[in-house]
């Protein structure tokens, strides 16, 4: 059973666990900007307004559902307004275009804007969603049409049809002076794989599809890094794989560079327990299971699927979940495995940075905190319940308490939306904890922040 959304008035802070309506104003007192300021409609039940573009800066009020707001200028998804006589920024997913020439809540105009692509690849979808299939992609600072944005997507035209991508990822300025995109640079760069194989996407996102697989130590050629995502060269097209498994020294530890060999290697089980499954994929059934640092023989790997043998017969284990050392030379028991499963959540949790938030969700298409939670533990071998935050808080069986954070440990804050444990995240550092925030989908804050610091409840750690 989940908790229900609950109505909060200004100036409290907002809530981030299953809120779906964050603040609640009757009629936030705006003003028009300049004569080149566009109107736009709210499309979410209550928008927060905030001081600055991002979620740290401090709320300083609220737009309610279908109010009507001039917008000076976007990028990088927040919005730029006039609210009581002081700029101020509201986030331009939850904005619609309202047409100019008509009251009603047209969400295209007649003219088209010009926008500038501020992410190092930005996936062209068929339909407004990240359900609908990538049809192509623009560059970072390519200038794009934009005829309508409405619920965050920008409508726009694509070889000859009509596309769409999302408006977080648009400004109408260019960045045309090149730092603009973190770790980015428009010479290409050497990496290496430090997973034992780690799989090449289709789009910049684990909701892409894998088109192959790179080994342990393989060097690849990088051009640019957005967002927790490498872009490569893969076999003659633009491809995708995980910053969390690259380095840019290479750990010369005897791995060939090269996919799959004629001869079998030893690999070790990095998860609690390993699904060894009759086919390549999530799809085929599951036959068994192999537990933690158990050491198996892989003849091949390829599109993130090891092939070994299972009680006589040819079978198939993620190798994702597949070291080619051992964990149990350092220490004993339980901290050695809670520190490679440790390291394994924070780097798995880390690859769904701005994924969307979701009441109730609990997959990649978009999570709710405590959602995000029961995903990323289940899959990383943790045998658990999906619950709400105060069942999660009350399983002691699962988890122990403790007073000092470290990567990997799960964090509590109480008394947010709605009365006792209320909000959860994984610590990443002793600083900075990943959740699923309501206002902006996945991301990381610290623990510094003056709101979440009175809202603090406690730490634990998987037993």
């Amino acid at each position: 059973m989940f908790q229900q959304p609950q109505q909060k008035t200004l100036p409290k802070p907002k809530a981030i666990l299953g809120l779906t309506t964050l603040a609640v104003v009757g009629s936030g007192l705006y003003a028009t900007s300049a004569e080149a300021s566009s109107n736009y409609t709210v499309t979410a039940s209550s928008l927060n307004v905030r001081s600055g573009p991002g979620t740290n800066h401090a709320i300083i009020g609220g737009l309610s559902k279908n109010q009507t707001v001039s917008v000076s200028s976007i990028s990088n998804g927040w919005a730029t307004i006039s609210y009581n006589g002081r700029t101020a920024y509201v986030s331009s997913s939850y904005l619609s275009e309202t047409s100019s020439s008509s009251g009603n809540s047209s969400s295209s105009t007649s003219s088209s804007a010009t926008y500038y692509v501020t992410a190092s690849s930005l996936n062209v979808r068929s339909g407004a969603g990240t359900n609908h299939s990538v049809i192509g992609g623009l560059r970072q600072n390519q200038t794009v049409s934009v005829s309508s944005i409405a619920s965050g997507w920008a409508t726009i035209s694509y070889n000859g049809r009509t596309a769409y991508v999302s408006a977080s990822h648009l400004s109408e300025t260019s960045s045309s002076s090149g730092s603009n995109s973190s770790g980015s640079t428009s010479s290409s760069s050497t990496y290496y794989v430090t997973a034992s194989s780690l799989n090449v996407r289709s789009g910049a996102g684990t909701s892409h599809s894998v088109i192959g697989s790179l080994s342990q130590n393989q060097s690849v050629s990088v051009s640019s890094i957005a967002n927790g995502w490498a872009t490569i060269s893969y076999n003659g097209r633009t491809a995708y794989v995980s910053t969390s498994y690259l380095s840019q020294t290479s750990s010369s530890s005897g791995s060939n560079g090269s996919g799959s060999a004629s001869s079998s290697s030893t690999y070790y089980v990095t998860a609690s327990s390993l699904n060894v499954r009759s086919g390549a994929g999530t799809t085929h059934s599951v036959i068994g299971s192999l537990s933690q640092n158990q050491s198996v023989s892989v003849s091949s790997i390829a599109n993130g699927w090891a092939t070994i043998s299972y009680n006589g017969r040819t079978a198939y284990v993620s190798a994702s979940y597949l070291s080619g050392t051992s964990s149990s030379s350092s220490n004993s028991g339980n901290s050695s495995s809670s520190t490679v499963n440790a390291a394994q959540i924070v780097s798995y949790a880390q690859q769904f940075m701005g994924v969307p938030y979701v009441w109730g969700g609990s997959s990649p298409s978009g999570f709710d905190c405590s959602g995000f939670i029961y995903y990323v533990l289940r899959q990383n071998g943790v045998s658990i319940s999906r619950t709400n935050v105060a069942g999660y808080w009350r399983n002691n069986s699962l988890f122990q308490n403790v007073s000092s954070p470290q990567a990997g440990d799960i964090i509590f804050f109480q008394n947010t939306y709605t009365s006792g444990p209320s909000h959860i995240g994984f610590m990443i550092n002793s600083t900075q904890f990943i959740h699923a925030s309501s206002s902006g989908g996945v991301t990381i804050t610290n623990i510094s922040n003056s709101y979440w610091r009175q809202h603090f409840l406690g730490y634990k750690r998987l037993k």
